[in-house]
């Protein structure tokens, strides 16, 4: 790993200054590219999940990209919010600061957001609501593609798990090594089969609010960058969403979407992290 030509700095903000992170500079820091803000993954410290938050900015820096990586209010070294917002709600609003700190130090208008899980979903609504927002990675994510219909969130995570078991089960590139480990181990196959059987597929494709903020992105030019783990359920939650069409996810303009075979929520194996970095570093130099 690469990690010449990089400064590091702690910086503090936010109202009473009571979030924290870490910017990485590059040396030489190139006008006019994007910095890269990297989200917690749920209740993750900013290292990121096996450190993977600190090894990608650590690359990112020899691109001449500034990338600031922070905790959210109640994470790591940050302080609880007194008002006591919804999570989505403030992360938002952190994230947004965070934009600020960025423009007001170091005169940075052109923003990339990066999350894996609820930092993706936090990523996706930043990107519909912050115009300085070009580029949002959106690794593993589920939950962000029903707006606020409840109803509509439930019917989609019952039907995504049980996609998500018989996909494992039958055509994953592992599932001859979770069938070993399921006959050698404890499992609730009447669970398991009971939540399998008790939803029937029901096409339906993004629908309003959905559509409205996919639709948003795409006038704006945001170019957006889907990533699923072939283990995660999250792929299994974008083919419901898109109704069994999940090319749609990736042809539209400036969306792309990104497969990784092998690979689990949290990219633990060693090479994954790598091969997610290679992933972000060629789509950037595509149009950042």
């Amino acid at each position: 790993m690469r990690t010449t030509s990089v400064k590091e700095r702690t910086v503090q903000f936010g109202s009473g200054a009571r979030l924290v992170g870490i910017a990485t500079e590059p040396a030489v820091q190139v006008e006019g590219k994007p910095a890269v803000i990297l989200l917690n993954a749920g209740l993750l410290h900013r290292v990121g999940p096996n450190r993977m938050s600190v090894d990608l900015a650590r690359r990112f820096a020899p691109e001449g990209l500034m990338s600031l990586r922070f905790d959210f209010s109640g994470i790591g070294d940050s302080r609880t919010r007194a008002e006591g917002l919804p999570f989505l709600e403030s992360s938002v609003y952190e994230t947004r600061e965070a934009m600020d700190l960025l423009e007001s130090t170091f005169g940075t208008r052109r923003f990339v957001l990066l999350g894996l899980c609820s930092g993706g979903t936090v990523a996706f609504l930043t990107a519909r609501d912050d115009p300085r927002v070009e580029g949002a990675v959106l690794v593993n994510v589920s939950g962000h593609l029903h707006g606020n219909d409840p109803q509509l969130g439930t019917y989609l995570r019952h039907r995504s798990m049980r996609r998500h078991y018989f996909r494992i089960a039958t055509s994953a590139s592992f599932a001859s090594k979770t069938w070993r480990k399921a006959i050698a181990t404890h499992v609730d196959y009447a669970g398991l089969v009971r939540s399998i059987m008790a939803y029937r597929p029901r096409p339906r494709g993004p629908q309003g609010e959905v559509a409205s903020d996919l639709r948003r992105l795409q006038e704006r030019g945001v170019s957006l960058l889907h990533v699923y783990s072939e283990g995660d359920e999250g792929l299994d939650y974008a083919h419901v969403v898109f109704g069994g069409r999940l090319d749609r996810l990736g042809s539209a303009p400036r969306s792309r979407l990104e497969l990784i075979a092998g690979a689990n929520h949290t990219l633990t194996l060693r090479w994954a992290p790598n091969y997610l970095g290679d992933l972000i570093l060629e789509w950037l130099r595509s149009w950042a």
